[in-house]
């Protein structure tokens, strides 16, 4: 009973952009009963200590939309999990990074997964994060050119916004789901529902979600 629960309650977020919100503020505590369930002292181990600090900032997260006015982006972790965190996965190589906006406080929003495809980008990304946070941005950073390049083209779609949470319509070709999305004074936490490998190196897929906290952008 209680994983054919997880299973429909999956269902049930998984709104399409189509989709008539009756009751905003069940998605949101429907989310947090969720993370309430699978994030606890016995599934939250050492080897998972990134994961779950990131999904009970997610949980915490209170804090209003940013002022930044202009569209800009930023990059962060790559987190993902069975919907029961029976499995979770931390990737080394692959980065969420979104591109947004707040124009008269609606939060415009994109997101989009990039690779990075040797040590060296690993490494830039790292520092680009780092430079994020900081306020202090190596424009020179391969990462940071491309996204600069890339974000002339990058079209933003506008936001829902619930009580605490924003929930954004996903990029088609990468995210099928919505993703909800809160804010602190320092961070934007993404949560996304979607499917996941059954396993490491497994083609199966079973339900699951993915997630991140990244930085926001000091001037």
């Amino acid at each position: 009973m209680k994983k054919l629960t997880i299973v429909l309650f999956l269902a049930y977020i998984s709104l399409s952009a189509e989709d008539k919100i009756e009751n905003p503020k069940k998605i949101e505590e429907k989310i947090d009963n969720l993370l309430n369930e699978i994030v606890n002292p016995k599934s939250c181990t050492v080897q998972r200590e990134e994961l779950c600090k990131v999904l009970i900032g997610f949980q915490n997260a209170k804090g209003d939309l940013p002022e930044k006015i202009n569209k800009f982006f930023t990059v962060g972790r790559f987190f993902s999990a069975h919907i029961t965190f029976r499995q979770t996965w931390e990737y080394g190589r692959n980065w969420f990074v979104i591109f947004f906006k707040n124009k008269n406080s609606t939060l415009s929003f994109n997101m989009y997964k990039v690779e990075s495809e040797s040590d060296q980008e690993i490494e830039d990304t790292k520092a680009l994060i780092s430079q994020l946070e900081k306020g202090s941005v190596d424009k020179e950073n391969s990462l940071f050119k491309f996204l600069s390049d890339l974000d002339k083209g990058i079209s933003l779609t506008d936001c829902e916004k619930f009580v605490r949470t924003y929930q954004c319509k996903g990029n088609k070709d990468q995210f099928n789901e919505m993703i909800y999305v809160r804010f602190t004074k320092e961070s934007i936490y993404i949560l996304t529902f979607g499917r996941v490998s059954k396993m490491e190196g497994s083609w199966d897929k079973v339900p699951g979600i993915y997630f991140s906290r990244l930085p926001i952008p000091k001037n």
